[in-house]
């Protein structure tokens, strides 16, 4: 168990710090001896012979011309080869002249094989959208978007020479070429 000693009361007993006489001693001792370096070198200096300048001979200098050392050859690196700038390929219009041999977004299709009944054309890509008409055989339409498979279909999104949006199966459909009567965009 730790032992428990109460603090001692302030209040009663005033400690003072000691200066920090050792430090201050040693600081002025580095000073001393640095300034006698000092003065000793000091002295030196002005207390050498001075240089006899007197004899007037002259000196022979000799003075030795060499050429620049020469390196050994280094290998030189080879540039790399820039990279060209990719440009921008347009991707050719379609022919919509001709028709494709599958349907293809982008391409016409026409209404074909549903005997007189005509195909619905719905307002989502299931059997439970909603009807919004019933095109009969030979209208002819843009494929939009697609195909989706749905309800046991594949679903085409289909514009109509009126501007309608909708979604019809593939079955009753069959690739055209651009029908000549299509409003142009």
């Amino acid at each position: 168990m730790a032992n428990y000693r109460p603090p001692s009361d302030p209040r009663q007993s005033v400690t003072r710090e000691r200066a920090p006489w050792g430090w201050l001693a040693m600081g002025f001792l580095i000073t001393a001896v640095s300034l006698f370096a000092a003065l000793w070198f000091v002295s030196e200096m002005l207390t050498r012979p001075p240089v006899d300048v007197a004899s007037n001979e002259p000196v022979a200098t000799i003075i030795r011309l060499t050429a620049p050392p020469t390196l050994p050859p280094t290998a030189t690196s080879v540039p790399p080869t820039p990279t060209p700038i990719p440009t921008f390929t347009p991707s050719p219009t379609p022919d919509l002249k001709v028709a494709p041999a599958e349907l293809t977004i982008g391409f016409f299709a026409q209404v074909a094989g549903t005997d007189g009944i005509g195909l619905t054309v719905r307002d989502a890509s299931s059997t439970v959208g909603a009807s919004l008409l019933i095109a009969p055989d030979e209208t002819s339409f843009l494929i939009l978007d697609g195909p989706v498979d749905n309800n046991n279909f594949r679903w085409w999104q289909i514009q109509l020479a009126d501007g309608t949006v909708g979604w019809a199966v593939d079955l009753y459909m069959v690739p055209v070429s651009q029908p000549v009567d299509w409003p142009n965009p």
